[in-house]
């Protein structure tokens, strides 16, 4: 059968409800679109990019059957909640307690011929359905199995690893018992409570055999029973219905147990579409659904927000002290608040309605009066109500770590240090498109603000060398740049891709410091501080850079200006994070680029721009000329933009990527019904 878009192309369903004087009200038709793809169409006529190309789309009965379902639910879940959020008309339709998360993965391009566990954050409600911020943030464990090459996906509330004892992480006897060596970090298991289901899931030696991959990764085994041997080894006893004895010494194993009932995992298409279907419709993607129903929207659980209790003025309550407000139901342990423009620090939660430790004017904001009720929420958006997602099979080691320092080449910083930092590690790097006149320090960042901090260094085509982060809106995605531009920027659209930017920091971490006029500071996280990085924050003097580094104490060339109370502190390499700069000649197949300056540009860098292969990195630099891994693929022009990265902007050598896959996700659909 084939549709004519004209006369067949949608239909309308038309709903009635009852008003309180028990009279029939017609209610807005809901229209289904048949030209609108679902997956089945999406992969009918992928040849056209989908079924709106398609003149007079032709079906099968089952084809047609399966995707006029789909559009109908689709367009019932619209009808109660917009796409965006926006528009929210479940009541209308009785439906407003009966909403849920729904998560939708990219169609993979085939099956995932291993087992695999992701981690994944999920906003849990509380003791109420209907309340947002009553919510907590639970880890859950996605299971993909492939045992006896058959695709399943589970999720879990609970993930135990294994543990070796006398070099043994199973044992298998002769009787069908698979003795599992555990370690049970928070006391849930023993003799008298135990899980009765388990599965194995892990990396098992595959060298000189693959049995014990086959037999036990992805398995599901009943469990006889738990205990603890006399040297204090704890274990679970499974039913296996193998009866010959071995020893098993793999360590990456996780025990999964307890199946969730808050969310639920599925191949979209993995179960009939319609009533009666003879044909198999799926769509190679994976979903999670969320099982509580409830009334709010997916939006409104993204940002925990409250009311301060009581007006407050730019003095008091001051640093250190406590901000009360109606409730902290919803928000972290620590973070960063923002209350009008001003941004304000907090290092716990005294009770349900207090924040403790704060730190008023908080990352360069200024301290301000506030009237009695003013809005008060994070600084950062949380993530949805599903996020996180983590591969807690697959590990690696990094072989070589990029280092922020050289000695082969740029500059020295600011104390004339070229030293690599104590603890190895790598930078960070958010790379952005942005918009941005001429000679101005406004720039507007595509995507939002999130990550980027004061301090950050920014690089890319007309940002001048050594330009930083003066200050950050996250409410307009609009940042301020130390120095002005020396081009326009454009910013991403449907057609163009935009001027590529780069920010960059050594470090992101928080610090302590409670002794006026120190000039040491406690961080949380010292991985990647160098000597003579630049040091940004809230009580941090606009000069300083680091002097020396002991464990997690750093000594800077000022002293602090306020006292720092779990505040922000940035580290920024500002020498050796990177520039731009214009190339002045390059031909066809040269290995040397002429630039404008040398200034920052690091032996390492990765080297991007136009007739530049990805990859190519800086080998050696000699005044102004640069030599490069690989030749030019065009003549480069003079003024071309040319921009230098360190290296772990690109990639990262590790010990092995065995076993590693690309999991991709879309954004979380606001709410079905």
């Amino acid at each position: 059968m084939s549709i004519d878009p004209v006369t067949d192309g949608s239909f309308s369903i038309q709903f009635n409800q009852l008003d309180n004087n028990d009279e029939i009200q017609t209610l807005s038709a809901i229209k289904v679109d048949l030209m609108k793809d679902s997956f089945v169409t999406e992969d009918l006529f992928s040849a056209t990019s989908g079924i709106e190309n398609v003149a007079s789309p032709n079906f099968s009965r089952e084809e047609f059957l399966a995707h006029s379902q789909l559009r109908i639910n689709d367009a019932l879940n619209r009808a109660a909640v917009s796409a965006d959020g926006a528009t929210n008309s479940s009541a209308t339709y009785g439906v407003s307690s009966s909403l849920f998360n729904r998560v939708t993965g990219k169609s993979l391009a085939g099956a995932i011929k291993e087992t695999e566990v992701l981690s994944f954050n999920y906003k849990k409600p509380t003791t109420t359905l209907t309340d947002e911020n009553n919510a907590t943030i639970e880890e859950k464990y996605l299971l993909h199995s492939y045992n006896n090459s058959s695709p399943l996906l589970k999720v879990f509330d609970k993930a135990i690893d294994v543990t070796a004892v006398a070099g043994n992480t199973m044992v298998q006897d002769a009787a069908g018992t698979l003795k599992v060596y555990i370690n049970d970090t928070t006391n849930t298991i023993s003799a008298t409570s135990f899980p009765t289901e388990v599965y194995l899931a892990g990396e098992f030696d595959t060298t000189t055999s693959t049995v014990n991959d086959l037999k036990y990764n992805g398995a599901k085994f009943s469990v006889s029973s738990a205990g603890t041997d006399a040297n204090g080894n704890e274990y679970l006893n499974l039913k296996s219905d193998s009866t010959t004895a071995i020893n098993i010494t793999d360590t990456k194993v996780k025990i999964l147990h307890t199946a969730s009932k808050d969310v639920e995992a599925y191949f979209e298409g993995g179960t009939d579409i319609f009533s009666g279907q003879n044909n198999f419709f799926g769509s190679n993607k994976i979903v999670l659904k969320e099982l509580n129903k409830h009334a709010y929207l997916n939006k409104d659980m993204q940002q925990p927000d409250t009311l301060i209790n009581g007006a407050i003025t730019a003095s008091s309550p001051a640093t250190g002290a406590t901000l009360t407000v109606d409730t902290t139901a919803g928000f972290p342990s620590s973070g960063t608040l923002m209350l009008g423009t001003e941004e304000i620090t907090y290092t716990g939660i005294g009770s349900a309605t207090t924040f403790t430790g704060i730190t008023r004017g908080a990352n360069t904001s200024t301290a301000a009066i506030h009237l009695d009720d003013s809005s008060l929420q994070l600084l950062d958006f949380t993530d949805g109500i599903m996020s996180g997602f983590t591969d807690i099979l697959r590990n690696t080691t990094l072989t070589s770590v990029p280092s922020t320092r050289s000695t082969a080449g740029g500059t020295a910083d600011a104390n004339a240090a070229t030293t690599a930092a104590p603890i190895p590690g790598t930078n960070v790097i958010y790379e952005k498109t942005g918009a941005s006149t001429i000679s101005t320090t406004s720039l507007v960042v595509d995507g939002g603000t999130k990550g980027i901090r004061i301090g950050d260094k920014v690089v890319g085509a007309g940002i001048p060398a050594a330009a930083y982060v003066a200050a950050v809106n996250h409410d307009t995605s609009t940042v301020t740049l130390s120095t002005a531009t020396t081009a326009e920027l454009l910013g991403s659209t449907t057609t163009t891709t935009g001027t590529k930017v780069t920010f960059l920091a050594s470090a992101h971490t928080t610090g302590t410091q409670a002794t006026s006029g120190a000039s040491t500071i406690v961080v949380t996280d010292a991985t990647n501080i160098a000597i003579g990085d630049r040091v940004y924050g809230t009580g941090i003097d606009a000069s300083a850079y680091v002097t020396a580094i002991s464990g997690t104490t750093v000594t800077m060339s000022n002293a602090i200006t306020a006292l720092i109370y779990g505040g922000e502190v940035n580290f920024v390499d500002i020498e050796g994070l990177g520039v731009a700069s214009t190339a002045t000649q390059a031909t066809v197949g040269a290995t040397t680029i002429v630039v404008a300056a040398a200034t920052n540009i690091q032996v390492g860098d990765v080297v991007e721009g136009t007739g530049i292969t990805a990859g190519t990195t800086v080998t050696g630099i000699t005044g102004t000329t640069i030599t490069i891994s690989a030749g030019t693929t065009a003549a480069i022009p003079a003024g071309t933009n040319v921009t230098f990265l360190p290296a772990d902007s690109e990639t990262l050598t590790v010990g092995s990527t065995s076993g590693f896959t690309c999991l991709l996700y879309t954004s979380p659909s606001p709410r079905d019904s």
